[in-house]
């Protein structure tokens, strides 16, 4: 018995690289033929762009002013729909209800 180690390194990472593409075979219906017939379609994962912490307190800001969406959207170069799932995401909610209430107190004193 050898007392030696073998370390269990892969030698390429080719396995562990995220796939860019990948194909998907499904079956449709060609009303031509009468049958099902394997179609091929690239599926392309989408780029993400994650949200700094400087573009939350902005859209809380705006948001806390009575900005719409859609507007705010705008301003940050982004969509509507992600503006408002951000605010869903990361849990805006409250600090943009209390940035009002704070804005609010300040115009009335």
């Amino acid at each position: 018995m050898s007392l030696i180690f073998v370390p269990k390194i892969a030698e390429s990472y080719e396995s562990i690289k995220p796939k860019v593409e990948e194909l998907v075979v499904k079956k449709i219906f060609n009303f031509g033929s009468g049958k099902y017939a394997p179609v091929a379609t690239k599926v392309v994962p989408r780029e993400v762009m994650l949200w700094s912490d400087f573009e939350l307190k902005k859209l809380t800001n705006l948001r806390a002013i009575g900005v719409t969406f859609k507007m705010c959207a705008k301003h940050l170069s982004r969509s509507a729909n992600s503006c408002g799932s951000a605010v869903d995401t990361h849990n805006l909610y409250g600090k943009i209800s209390s940035k009002r209430r704070e804005l609010i107190e300040e115009a009335v004193l």
